[in-house]
């Protein structure tokens, strides 16, 4: 464990007894989710980030701690583990602290039943954690959200998970933690809600960065809580009614490559963006969508949630250099491929996506923002990625912030930015007759006017996307 600046502690030493219908008297670490173990599964949530890692056992131990020698994990058994999880995270951290000369300079904690993490977070944890002042960070801890909830794994810094008391009190970690927090934030917190507090952004260009939010303390090391766009921290597989509902959501996000609406809306809203690029991004997810559901309604293919998350996500990284790409670069590190490569083609469409859809005209490659990802990494995609990709296109370019106005106008305003520049009006039009054929293309597949179509409802009744899009202008409005 020499020389590791971060560890993880897999605990899994509980008696699982909400699960013993499906355990029959054995650990659910060792329960099979979509063919994988959930011990393996967290495994893999920390294998990126925590290069030391080991399962803390109890119950069951023989069995799980051979389990975790087929996965390459050390193991640390807690004798203590029938006074519950507790004690366990005071194991694990007393093992992976026990090499005095390079101990781990903070420490994950994740309950093997929290098996849904995306490994993205651990790492936007860890990036979180090295932006903090360096004076502070050994006693500090970060716990990561989503949707205003409390998730896991938390991240403590050396200091304050080597000296853990004995006894926790009644709420374990959690009530601990709140100790640290003014009175209002310690309530909330109690309550696995995330508390108010000062925002800190984060620089631009760094993939795994999302604004932290430093919570009022009341004495002792400071507590921050990390919002991030993973509907996997919040889960907790407690009974065996859980298990399908995972293994649904599992399948429903590609086993985590593909995002949810929600998490993209979850990302939109802690994005450094100002509220009207937000309802422009609402605006553009909701065209998109419209468009996409108008093409699966003419029996052609079409995939409306990766072109909404895409419209949500376009112009998350608006603040920097060529945006698109690097709103790509994010989402790849995501782990969110596809999506990356819809978000990226939103200023300028790639070649093979044109061809794909019939539509002879080219753009100049010295005029592509994302001309870095564009032709090889397009080729061979589904026509539902390639579809997306054309409707946050074309959406995006029918919203001026977040009113609707007709394509010729759109493009009239962007020539009025460069008054005297015969090449900038050149290229201008040419990305004007791209993005007519483009709504030649959708009016054709959708049956009808995509002007008609983005502004219009998707059917009676909507879509169940749609209250979602609408729910956000109103928080998005002035």
């Amino acid at each position: 464990m020499s020389g590791v600046p971060f560890a993880a502690a897999i605990l899994a030493a509980g008696f699982s007894t909400r699960m013993e219908s499906l355990t029959l008297g054995k650990s659910k670490a060792l329960l099979p989710l979509n063919g994988v173990s959930l011990l393996e599964r967290a495994r893999d949530i920390c294998a990126r980030t925590a290069r030391a890692a080991l399962v803390v056992t109890g119950h069951d131990a023989t069995d799980v701690e051979a389990e975790a020698g087929r996965l390459g994990l050390a193991v640390c058994r807690n004798r203590d583990f029938e006074r519950g999880m507790y004690s366990s995270i005071r194991a694990g951290a007393a093992a992976l602290f026990a090499d005095k000369r390079e101990p781990p300079e903070a420490l994950f904690l994740l309950p093997v039943d929290a098996a849904l993490v995306a490994p993205q977070s651990a790492a936007a944890l860890a990036a979180a954690w090295e932006r903090l002042d360096p004076a502070e960070r050994s006693g500090a801890a970060i716990i990561p959200a989503y949707g205003g909830r409390l998730g896991h794994p938390p991240l403590l810094g050396a200091a304050l998970a080597s000296s853990l008391p004995e006894k926790a009190p009644d709420g374990g970690l959690r009530a601990l933690l709140s100790r640290r927090l003014s009175p209002a934030a310690a309530a909330t917190f109690l309550a696995g809600d995330a508390p108010e507090g000062d925002t800190l952004r984060p620089p631009p260009g760094e993939s795994y960065s999302f604004a932290l939010i430093r919570l009022p303390s009341s004495g002792g090391g400071p507590t921050y809580v990390l919002p991030l766009p993973d509907a996997g921290l919040l889960s907790d597989l407690d009974t065996p009614d859980d298990m399908p509902a995972a293994g649904a959501f599992l399948q429903a996000t590609g086993e985590r490559r593909a995002m949810l609406p929600e998490e993209a809306a979850q990302w939109l809203r802690h994005a450094d963006l100002n509220h009207e690029k937000k309802r422009h991004s609402v605006a553009v997810g909701l065209g998109a969508l419209r468009l996409c559901l108008a093409v699966g309604r003419a029996g052609k293919i079409a995939d409306p949630a990766l072109a909404l998350c895409g419209g949500l996500l376009h112009d998350v990284a608006r603040r920097e250099k060529r945006h698109a790409r690097a709103a790509w670069q994010r989402l790849e590190a995501w782990g969110k491929k596809d999506l990356a490569l819809v978000v990226g083609a939103h200023t300028a469409l790639p070649d093979p996506l044109l061809a794909s859809m019939g539509i002879p005209l080219r753009d100049q490659p010295e005029t592509l923002e994302n001309r870095e990802i564009e032709a090889d990494r397009y080729a061979g995609h589904s026509r539902e990625l390639l579809h997306a990709c054309a409707a946050v296109y074309l959406a995006d370019k029918f919203f001026y912030h977040d009113t609707q106005v007709p394509l010729a106008a759109r493009f009239e305003g962007v020539k009025g930015r460069f008054p005297d520049d015969a090449y900038a009006h050149a290229v201008i039009d040419r990305r004007e007759a791209i993005a007519g054929e483009v709504r030649n293309w959708f009016a054709e597949a959708g049956g009808a006017d995509p002007e008609v179509l983005v502004a219009s409802p998707s059917g009676e009744p909507p879509h169940a996307l749609e209250g979602m899009c609408r729910a956000m202008f109103r928080e998005f409005s002035p």
